[in-house]
């Protein structure tokens, strides 16, 4: 188990909605349907290109990758 700071504003809005359930119920609702939204909208991305276009991409981020170089901090 863990505690959240959150502000009065906001424990005011969660505590409206949640009806019966507890804080994690509706928390745990709402985390799901921001998922479903987030799985929806990169839905609409998927076929949009060929298989060649998609193996050139490949190729292309393979070799950025590769010569990629991390300065020192």
């Amino acid at each position: 188990m863990k505690t959240l700071m959150i502000t009065d504003e906001v424990y005011g809005r969660l505590a409206m909605i949640k009806g019966e359930r507890s804080f994690s119920e509706l928390l745990s609702e709402i985390l799901s349907e921001v998922k479903k939204e987030r799985n929806i909208r990169l839905m609409k991305f998927f076929g949009i290109l060929s298989d060649k276009e998609a193996d050139e991409m490949k190729k292309n981020v393979a070799e950025f990758r590769k010569n990629f170089k991390v300065r020192p901090l």
